[in-house]
């Protein structure tokens, strides 16, 4: 550990109010300051107490500071002692959270920090001897070894330097410091349990609805005729079926303030315990799913029985990855200490999350804003690139965890796009007369939320997209990274011992990797850009699908694959550019800002058609080996059912459910799509689909570049 960190017992302290800034030397003199007199006396004050060090720097007028952060955040040491905890990032929000009363808050001026410094190294003290002080001690002297300015303070608080060595080690026998950052080892394991029996299908009455409703607002709660109403008239969505396929449908319409969510939890939570089913409540927007699991806290108000009960879902995406945390862990040894920082604070969390959501769950909103919200994006489950049953953190996943949850759950609070994916995934598994397991079993009530919006998910999930940056993403997941700085597995990789010696197998393996040359080569939206003659390409070619890194979808790449010649795939995407450039009515450069031009699709360019027809040969030949392997590695599940163990056959379902719904079915839809070409609606008929072209103009792709796509 080094000696050169500051102290938070006698540090100066700074907060930020309309008068001006408030300071508290470090030899206890009060004072309010204006801002120039502030920014010139930082130049030699000591390393000060501050709250929110990006926003107060803001605030003076500075660059928000990196990491290691030059000032003693009390966030981030709320961080550290009271993980996957929110509190507002204030002096007053973390008063009040530390439970200090009204009265001695005040103003919330300089000299209430000192205090809320002491209250949390009271706390970080107490858990010295504690189940974590293993890893405490292990995490802080990583974090010394990054520069955190707080390592000295919390090191002395918890005792380390009388169990440190003389070089700053830690004992042999106990945790070392780069073992505190892997928390997938110590994560709790899920277990597969037999299946739920299928719901049953008795009614429930409005008057037990009401009286659901009465027990969850309380004694003494104010009485409302329309919430009381509403609960009473959803109830008819949870009668039986009379007849297949014609469900019961309740279109209820409140106005604020009557209380909806109460009203709509009531029946459902009464259905569910009389038929041992679950009820998939879906929303539009995050804030509302949280609103909604708030309001589940008067119906189950123990936490434990509220977690087997009532069960939040979210896209992968929203979810830190394991095995994104374990490299970024292991190549943070060559990046800038403020990574490692941001990981010990990342795992720290991890340890102590409910679900590991980095999006709106109990990770603070503001630890992007402290440890770099590229740090946070870099660990979270990008797209494409999960390899489910083939991760050697699969059975600690955060998201298998949580799907295994809502399996047992009465309550699941989705949101419409995951709900409309499920729904398309079960209908395209019914149509293929599938066996193999899927996520979610498809639930048999729903209650939709924000239900104005449901017509945009609905689009979302069953309208296709054959567009340049879906096409690069089916490349990449099926050949990999090719030569880029990613650890994008190839089909062939997540194959490896599955296929390995089995010709029937290995055949149309083979074959669909060679046909999948066919979709768009690394650096396509460079190319294309330069194809109109108005914008030159940019300097250094980029990656045309999600990667890590802070640049998003189009960072920097090195050594970008050459395109075949005439790929079938950019040609087409060629010709969609220049027809929507033609037909636009917007004047001017096509790149000259953010956006997206669309235009109808026919009629067509003279020479679509003619590349149409040539790239629904070729996305042919890709799909037939793809079908071919996706059927003969589940006829391998009947086949050899008695020798696969439980690993293997998981991996193999996991695989032929990969197949068909990220290629196989995306690539039926871009054919069908393609027929559509030779086929114009007709001038006196409503046509059945909609196609048209969009151009979009993406904030992270470079200067001319665009993303082109038949919609």
């Amino acid at each position: 550990m080094q000696s050169s960190f500051p102290s938070a017992h006698d540090a100066p302290a700074l907060t930020a109010h309309h008068r001006g800034i408030s300071v508290l030397t470090e030899d206890g003199e009060f004072l309010t300051l204006s801002i120039a007199e502030i920014r010139e006396r930082l130049q030699t004050m000591p390393c000060p107490l501050v709250v929110h060090a990006p926003a107060f720097a803001r605030k003076l007028g500075l660059h928000a500071p990196g990491q290691p952060c030059p000032w003693l955040d009390l966030l981030e040491l709320f961080a550290f002692v009271y993980p996957a905890r929110s509190v507002a990032p204030t002096p007053r929000g973390l008063a009040l959270a530390l439970g200090v009363e009204e009265e001695r808050i005040g103003q919330a001026e300089a000299d209430l920090l000192p205090l809320l410094t002491s209250l949390m190294l009271a706390e970080l003290a107490r858990l010295k001897n504690g189940p974590e002080a293993e890893f405490l001690a292990a995490l802080t002297v990583r974090l010394g070894q990054a520069g955190w300015p707080w390592a000295g303070t919390v090191a002395e608080t918890l005792g380390l330097h009388e169990k440190l060595g003389p070089r700053g080690q830690l004992p042999e026998d106990a945790m070392q410091p780069g073992d505190a950052l892997r928390v997938w080892r110590v994560l709790p394991k899920w277990e597969d349990v037999a299946p739920r029996p299928p719901p049953a299908s008795h009614p429930i009455t409005s008057a037990e609805a009401r009286a659901r409703l009465t027990m969850l607002l309380g004694e003494g709660a104010e009485s409302r005729a329309g919430q009381a109403d509403f609960a009473s008239v959803s109830t008819a969505a949870f009668e039986p079926r009379t007849m297949r396929g014609n469900p019961a449908v309740v279109l209820a319409e409140a106005g604020t303030g009557t209380g909806k969510t109460l009203g709509y939890i009531a029946p459902a939570s009464v259905w569910a315990e009389r038929n041992g089913g679950s009820v998939w409540i879906s929303t539009y927007t995050r804030h509302l799913q949280r609103q909604i699991e708030q309001e589940t806290h008067r119906l189950f108000p123990d936490d434990a029985t509220r977690r087997r009960h009532v069960v939040l879902r979210k896209g992968r995406e929203n979810y830190l990855c394991l095995l994104n945390m374990e490299e970024a862990v292991n190549s943070a040894t060559s990046r800038p200490a403020g990574v490692t920082i941001a990981l010990a604070m990342l795992a720290r969390w991890a340890r102590a999350t409910a679900d590991g959501d980095l999006t709106g769950g109990d990770l603070p909103g503001w630890f992007g804003d402290l440890f770099g919200h590229g740090n946070i994006t870099g660990v979270a489950d990008r797209r494409g690139e999960c390899i489910h049953g083939a991760c050697p953190h699969y059975q600690r996943c955060f998201v298998e965890h949580t799907i295994r949850r809502a399996r047992e759950a009465d309550l699941v609070i989705a949101n419409h796009a995951l709900v409309m994916a499920q729904a398309a995934y079960s209908e395209n598994a019914m149509a293929d007369d599938s066996e193999e397991g899927e996520e979610d079993s498809t639930p048999s009530r729903y209650v939709f939320d924000e239900g104005h919006h449901l017509a945009d998910a609905a689009d979302g999930a069953f309208s296709a997209e054959l567009s340049g940056l879906e096409a690069a993403e089916l490349r990449r997941w099926l050949l990999g990274a090719e030569g880029r700085r990613s650890r994008a597995r190839g089909l062939k990789r997540r194959l490896d011992d599955l296929v390995v010696g089995l010709p029937k197998l290995e055949t149309p393996l083979d074959a669909a990797l060679m046909a999948a040359h066919a979709l768009p080569a690394p650096g396509w939206s460079t190319r294309l850009a330069g194809t109109d003659g108005e914008n030159e390409p940019p300097p250094h070619p980029a990656e045309d699908v999600p990667a890590q890194g802070e640049d998003g979808l189009f960072p920097m790449v090195q050594n970008a694959v050459e395109p075949v010649l005439e790929n079938p795939t950019e040609m087409f995407l060629k010709l969609l550019r220049q027809q929507v450039l033609a037909r636009s009515q917007e004047r001017g450069r096509a790149d000259h800002a953010y956006g997206a031009l669309e235009c109808d699709l026919h009629p067509l360019l003279p020479d679509l058609a003619q590349a149409g027809q040539a790239l629904a040969r070729a996305l042919g030949r890709l799909a037939e080996p793809l079908r071919t392997l996706a059927e003969r590695l589940h006829a391998r599940l009947q086949d050899e059912a008695e020798s696969l163990d439980s690993v293997t056959r998981g991996r193999i379902e996991a695989m032929v459910r990969a197949l068909r719904r990220r290629a196989i079915t995306r690539l039926d839809a871009w054919i069908a799509m393609l027929d559509a070409l030779d086929h114009p609606p007709p001038a006196d008929a409503t046509p059945t689909h909609i196609h048209f072209i969009r151009l979009d103009r993406r904030e992270k792709q470079r200067m001319g570049e665009q993303d082109v796509g038949l919609h």
